[in-house]
């Protein structure tokens, strides 16, 4: 895992594969894990991953506008990029786009190769195919 020399704050319970990237301010909570060749990057602002989230291999995270938190159990899928906070227990399948300024909301179901507009809003408990 490589980790910047910037904070990262990491729980003793995640686990990491080794091409694991954290750059900047990045906060893992416990029972977190990143699979191989992720990016968490918090070089503008800071990323919070909240207890129990799974993340993709592949898959690529920036705090771009503001700080950006993943509910807690979220998963997210392989080869997906995101760019704003994603609510509670929200599945994300593979390949999937979320642009900046979306909102995504807790309980919601985006299945494998969707791309989520910029200033759309996805309600709670929504199912985007």
């Amino acid at each position: 895992m490589r980790v910047s020399k910037k904070f990262a704050h990491i729980s003793k319970s995640a686990l990491f594969d080794f091409t694991t990237q954290l750059i900047g301010e990045v906060y893992v909570n416990s029972q977190c894990v990143l699979k191989g060749n992720c990016v968490l990057d918090a070089s503008l602002h800071r990323i919070i991953l909240k207890e129990g989230c799974q993340i993709g291999q592949n898959t690529r995270i920036y705090a771009i506008s503001d700080r950006l938190v993943i509910g807690e159990e979220t998963i997210i899928g392989e080869n997906c990029e995101i760019l704003v906070s994603i609510g509670a227990r929200t599945k994300i399948g593979n390949s999937v786009k979320i642009e900046e300024g979306a909102i995504v909301g807790d309980d919601c179901v985006i299945f494998d190769d969707v791309t989520i507009l910029q200033d759309s809003i996805i309600e709670n408990s929504s199912s985007i195919k």
